[in-house]
């Protein structure tokens, strides 16, 4: 039980600093989901800390 915590204190915190990264380059979440090919909802759920995206994912 305390792995499944950890794993969502680091879903989150990837989500947070996602979040960070868009805001701070002015992005909406569509523009951000085009410039990584990713969709929107997918963003939207990694941002909440309900997803952790694959590191190949931002190449």
């Amino acid at each position: 039980m305390e792995n499944d915590n950890i794993k969502k204190e680091i879903a989150q915190y990837i989500g947070k600093k996602i979040l960070e990264l868009r805001k701070s380059h002015k992005l909406s979440r569509e523009q951000f989901a085009e410039k990584t090919n990713l969709s929107p909802n997918y963003i939207y759920e990694i941002e909440k800390g309900n997803s952790v995206p694959r590191l190949y994912s931002f190449n």
